[in-house]
């Protein structure tokens, strides 16, 4: 229930930022990012933020497993800095 409210919450915020996610009831999310995501990779990483590898058929989707809402908030904070 906790991880489907934190997946709810980040989904939401991504909505907000302009990124939509592909449907899924695992517990992680997909999302274009309209650019190559294998440097917006390393940039979470060197941020301490380890997101899903890269999935060269979509080369510009990123991965993440939905955790605490605590750890999306973190995620999502530093997504935005990544991206601006």
């Amino acid at each position: 229930r906790l991880n489907n409210e934190a997946k709810t919450f980040t989904i939401g915020e991504l909505d907000k930022m302009g990124y939509k996610t592909i449907p899924s009831q695992a517990n992680f999310i997909m999302f274009d990012c309209k650019r190559p995501v294998l440097p917006l990779i390393k940039a979470m990483k060197d941020r301490n933020v380890h997101v899903g590898r890269l999935f060269p058929p979509v080369p510009n989707h990123m991965r993440v497993t939905i955790g605490k809402k605590s750890e999306m908030e973190s995620f999502l904070n530093a997504f935005k800095q990544v991206m601006a």
